[in-house]
């Protein structure tokens, strides 16, 4: 009975690791997407152009 559980724990704690670090992976990108999207339209909507020092 014990090796038949770790033969169903083993690959089910392998497939949730990995889908925990690609739900993490892609949080990390929609987050970085949105700061980027709320900055453009921040510069845009105030009608600050782009400058190098805001670029450093």
């Amino acid at each position: 009975a014990t090796a038949i559980g770790l033969f169903a724990a083993i690959p089910a704690v392998m497939a949730y690791n990995r889908f925990s670090a690609r739900s993490q992976t892609l949080i990390a990108r929609y987050y970085a997407f949105g700061n980027e999207l709320q900055g453009r339209l921040h510069r845009r909507l105030n009608g600050t152009a782009p400058s190098m020092a805001a670029a450093a």
